[in-house]
């Protein structure tokens, strides 16, 4: 598994793309707007780019062996990990490596705010070491370090 960081938009369209597609349970139970991959993905898409004009996010593909398997989007300068995902067929072999990978890049120490509706992502976090800080019903704060 590899990080590559991108700049361009549409590259980083084709990484979400690439996280989301075949996952039904994400468009249609954890994801908050949408009712198919292509909503899905654009809001996604649209709300990093909506962030980006406000903080410096750094945005990095995740490959196996140079196929584009997920994407990363942190905050190198805040400590922060804003979005992520890895396809459903690559999470068996790789989500654990993934989430070490983000560590070590945020030098194992930063926050994540995920919407509480996405409890596989949350659940995914604490299981990694992440400890919930603060919940409501619309977003669920978590930090490490």
């Amino acid at each position: 598994m590899t990080f590559v960081e991108i700049h361009e938009a549409d590259v980083l369209y084709e990484c979400i793309y690439s996280a989301f597609a075949g996952d039904k349970k994400l468009i249609n139970k954890y994801h908050t707007k949408g009712d198919n991959l292509e909503e899905c993905v654009r809001d996604t898409y649209n709300k990093i780019l909506g962030t980006s004009r406000e903080i410096t996010l750094d945005w990095y593909a995740v490959l196996d062996e140079g196929k584009v398997i997920g994407y990363c989007v942190v905050s190198l300068a805040y400590g922060f990990l804003y979005s992520f995902g890895i396809n459903i067929n690559f999470r068996q072999n790789f989500s654990d490596l993934m989430f070490s990978e983000i560590s070590k890049m945020l030098n194992n120490n930063f926050s994540c705010i995920l919407w509480s509706k996405n409890t596989r992502g949350i659940n995914y976090l604490v299981r990694n070491g992440m400890k919930i800080v603060e919940s409501d019903q619309e977003v669920t704060k978590l930090i490490k370090g």
